[in-house]
């Protein structure tokens, strides 16, 4: 058959071939379609499967709208239809675009807005203004890098006038290492002082009006860091508006040093609800500042209190007492009493982490030195110049005042109970619940001797609270030769101590010698440690601990022996053979017999 040579009806049959073609493409599009209707994911419900499609939404990427919407038209059609994937705007440098177009698609969806001062450029900024312009529709607010904006955009910003009822998150940051003031102003139009809403109030170097209406009884999260206030009682007065706080965090929120009040409140603001207190100063007043507010508010024993401070070491035991004092004043559980106790101590400095029996586990091989995360108390005091007798005094204070009577694991690390005077005046040796220590480094020496016989402090001998009992010697009908010794049971400090963890010591001659008699001690007052771990510790044989499994009945060691010179890796001659001691020469039986008539060496 002829091909046609006519232009015309090469054109024709073309298109006509083309329009075939169209057509087989739109029956597979539509078979495909039908096919995947039969796919056991899209047979559910479309608010089941926008519902999974939400949790594949990322706050701070677009990554998500290829996985859900390059799938397939279906599961874009979907997407394009639920206004609540696109409520989260990601607002990039240069990429103003993409924040319009998942505006666009929000439609009236409540709208979560996060943002950072150092990206709302010229060309971003509309999108931005554009989203803040209807406050109703937004659910949350987080503004970061304030003072990088312009005058002009913190001026729209904080001039947003109406109500947002729907607000439940405020967050706004104005670090200072941008050129601009030093701290912001929250005015007291801005939103109208109106946001019912709202639960979480975070401030960074933005003051606010302490009067203001924002600071609502529905908050339960308030975060103020660098926050000027006027007097404690302004910012007491302000929590005290706040009885549904569940956490609190100021840092460096405090009043000047010269607005601090030194007397004692006749009533305290009352935070029944508060589960977590993080209060931090970096000025040389910080603690007594802390205490003066803690002085002023009361709260349930379980709540979770984590305080940062330095202070001068002159006033370093008078104000630490008063912040002890003013520690966990409402009794909600008895199962929130405190029972791990962990103590790191330098000559600058003091760290106290306490938790409840529900924060740590049972054993001290299993790490229950409780966390920084879980700890129900944690304390860090700086001092401004190295005191060690300060830091003994903030420890004694601390076992006499904190509700610690019911400890049963204590751990020690550095110097924070180095001296026999800290650990039997601050009545650690009397707690009767205390099973197991834990001791590292410097405080094992002090430890020793306030655990065994004759304790003595500053000239005179301690007598523990639990005094020794006299046994009967046993009957026997036969006749002594000799007076039999008396017997004693009990009389030691930490009478109930039945574990005890050495990690991190040097193990000299001395310190061995010293830890063998106090161990001996124990075991013939009937109060023997019963469990005894040694890690990472220096100087330490496998014959050293032979010797203490002859006094312990359960010694666990990690095998490592570390910390020896050259001359103490090898034994002398000495050791070896015994030359230079008395063992070759201890009887006669040792020695030629002389006779006479010959010479001594015959």
């Amino acid at each position: 058959m002829a091909h046609p040579a006519a232009p015309e009806l090469d054109c024709d049959a073309l298109k006509s071939i083309d329009n075939k073609i169209a057509q087989h493409l739109d029956a597979i599009y539509a078979l495909r379609r039908q096919r995947n209707a039969y796919m056991k994911v899209n047979r559910l419900p479309p608010e089941v499967l926008s519902r999974i499609f939400a949790f594949c939404v990322l706050p701070d990427s677009t990554k998500w709208v290829k996985e859900v919407c390059a799938i397939s038209s279906y599961w874009r059609d979907l997407a394009l239809a639920t206004p609540g994937l696109w409520s989260t705007p990601i607002f990039y440098m240069y990429r103003p675009v993409k924040a319009e177009q998942m505006l666009k698609r929000a439609k009236n969806a409540l709208l979560t807005l996060h943002a950072s001062g150092i990206v709302v450029n010229g060309s971003l900024w509309p999108a931005f203004r554009s989203a803040l312009s209807n406050p109703s529709r937004i659910r949350e607010l987080s503004v970061t890098a304030i003072a990088a904006m312009t005058a002009e955009q913190t001026q729209e910003l904080f001039g947003l006038a109406e109500s947002a009822p729907y607000l439940t998150h405020l967050s706004l940051s104005a670090p200072s290492r941008y050129d601009s003031p030093s701290h912001a102003l929250l005015p007291t139009t801005f939103l109208n002082g109106d946001a019912p809403r709202l639960r979480t109030l975070q401030l960074e170097k933005v003051n606010i009006d302490w009067d203001s209406t924002l600071m609502s009884s529905n908050i339960t999260e308030l975060a103020l860091r660098h926050v000027n206030v006027g007097s404690v009682l302004e910012l007491v007065a302000a929590l005290g508006r706040m009885p549904q706080l569940e956490s609190i965090l100021l840092d460096d929120t405090f009043p000047l040093p010269d607005t601090v009040s030194s007397s004692r409140p006749s009533t305290t603001t009352p935070l029944i609800q508060l589960k977590s207190l993080h209060l931090n100063a970096s000025s040389t007043t910080g603690l007594a500042s802390i205490t003066d507010v803690l002085e002023r508010l009361s709260y349930p024993l379980d709540t979770k209190i984590t305080i940062t401070c330095c202070t001068p070491s002159k006033t370093a035991s008078e104000i630490f007492a008063r912040l002890l004092r003013n520690l966990p004043t409402v009794d909600t559980s008895e199962s929130c009493r405190l029972r791990a106790l962990h103590l790191v101590g330098t000559s600058l400095s003091l760290a106290v982490l306490a938790s409840s029996w529900k924060h740590v586990t049972s054993s001290l091989a299993a790490g229950w030195c409780t966390s920084r995360g879980s700890a129900l108390l944690d304390v860090s005091i700086r001092l401004l110049d190295a005191n060690q007798s300060a830091i003994d005094e903030m420890a004694v204070l601390l076992g006499k005042s904190l509700p610690i009577q019911d400890l049963r694991q204590l751990s020690v690390s550095g110097l924070g109970l180095s001296s026999v005077r800290s650990w039997i005046h601050g009545g650690f040796g009397d707690f009767k619940c205390l099973k197991s220590v834990r001791l590292s480094r410097e405080s094992l020496d002090a430890f020793i001797s306030a655990a065994g016989e004759d304790v003595v402090v500053d000239g005179v001998k301690q007598t523990p609270a639990a005094p020794a009992v006299r046994l009967e010697p046993p009957r026997r009908s036969s006749r002594r030769l000799h007076p039999q010794l008396e017997m004693l049971s009990g009389g030691l400090f930490f009478p109930a101590l039945r574990h005890l963890e050495i990690e991190g010591t040097d193990f000299d001659d001395e310190n061995l010698g010293r830890l063998e008699t106090m161990l001996m001690a124990r075991c013939e007052r009937r109060q023997e440690i019963s469990r005894l771990e040694l890690f990472d510790c220096t100087r330490l044989r496998a014959d050293d601990v032979a010797l203490l499994r002859d006094i312990v009945v359960d010694v666990v060691w990690d095998g490592l022996e570390q910390g020896f010179t050259d001359s103490e890796d090898s034994y002398d001659d000495e050791d070896l053979y015994g030359y230079g001691d008395d063992s070759m020469y201890d009887s006669d039986e040792d020695f030629f017999p002389y006779h006479a008539g010959h010479g001594f060496w015959f």
